[in-house]
């Protein structure tokens, strides 16, 4: 009887305890399952969260969360894929609808060499585009660069200037250039030369674009342990409420959607500047013209 009672009492034992573990082993295999199901064309689904305070609840939260930051990087992707193929289409467009407007009838050879020269500008234009979203994807992407150096930004600003006079031959008479260093190697930065220049590019064709052939004044400084580039326009202006979206890759501010361009060369700047630890802010008044300032640390010695 004794022994009888002990394993009765024992296989009860082992059945509340087998309900109990499945009882709270069941949540964590409801959240495997869930887990499993989400797949790129579901991370809108999320994981059940009935109490917050326990190790369980908190695990779901963070796994939650994660989730939230993939599926905002996912839709911000397939953003800008749509946008990259729309900016590289219009080129392709216009290369495609030249070439065969040339070929439609004869036309003398001046006919053929505009034609060709609108075909190359467009081919030129569509090569600048994916220059800089590859050199953004290689930022973003963290890959070493290999020419990184200790340079110069002012000599690196007249570098910039001299490109963009070759790209605009009346940019000589609208920028004011004024660089201030009471020493020469007061304006020294670490970074890739041919990425600062692409910055400062990047500004002042912005300034001349927009300026409305008025002076642009670019004035090149140290403030603190900063190197600052600052830029300053009399065009139109930006208003207030598209000043926060003038950083995001395509986006183009509704005053300057005429004008040729593809809304890349701003994120860009801002790309070069957080990957050397700076930044880049702009003010703006309408009607009254934009002033944009870029600023990368300045170089150390033993840092």
């Amino acid at each position: 009887t004794i022994i009888t009672g002990i394993l009765l009492g024992s296989l009860l034992l082992g059945l509340i305890s087998w309900f109990w573990i499945k009882n709270m082993l069941q949540p964590i295999a409801d959240k495997i399952k869930k887990a499993r199901a989400i797949g790129a064309k579901s991370l809108n689904l999320r994981l059940n969260v009935k109490n917050d305070y326990d190790e369980l609840g908190q695990l779901a939260l963070t796994f939650n969360a994660m989730l939230d930051r993939i599926e905002q990087g996912f839709h911000a992707q397939q953003q800008f894929i749509r946008n990259a193929s729309h900016e590289m289409r219009t080129p392709l467009t216009a290369i495609s609808a030249e070439a065969e407007l040339a070929l439609q009838q004869n036309r003398d050879g001046e006919s053929y060499r505009q034609s060709l020269g609108n075909i190359g500008q467009r081919a030129r234009d569509l090569n600048h585009l994916v220059s800089q979203l590859l050199t953004m994807a290689k930022i973003e992407a963290n890959i070493p660069l290999p020419n990184e150096q200790i340079c110069t930004a002012d000599e690196i600003l007249l570098s910039a200037v001299k490109t963009l006079q070759m790209s605009h031959s009346d940019a000589a008479q609208h920028i004011r250039l004024n660089i201030e260093a009471e020493e020469a190697d007061e304006l020294q930065v670490w970074c890739d030369p041919a990425l600062l220049q692409t910055a400062f590019f990047n500004l002042l064709d912005n300034a001349v674009k927009y300026g409305e052939k008025r002076p642009v004044q670019a004035r090149l400084f140290l403030q603190g342990e900063n190197i600052c580039l600052e830029v300053a326009d009399e065009g139109q202006g930006i208003a207030p409420e598209e000043i926060e979206y003038l950083f995001e890759p395509f986006y183009r501010s509704k005053t300057a959607r005429h004008l040729q361009g593809s809304g890349v060369g701003l994120s860009l700047v801002k790309s070069i500047a957080d990957k050397y630890a700076g930044g880049v802010y702009m003010d703006s008044q309408w009607g009254k013209g934009t002033t944009v300032r870029f600023f990368i640390p300045k170089f150390i010695p033993g840092r």
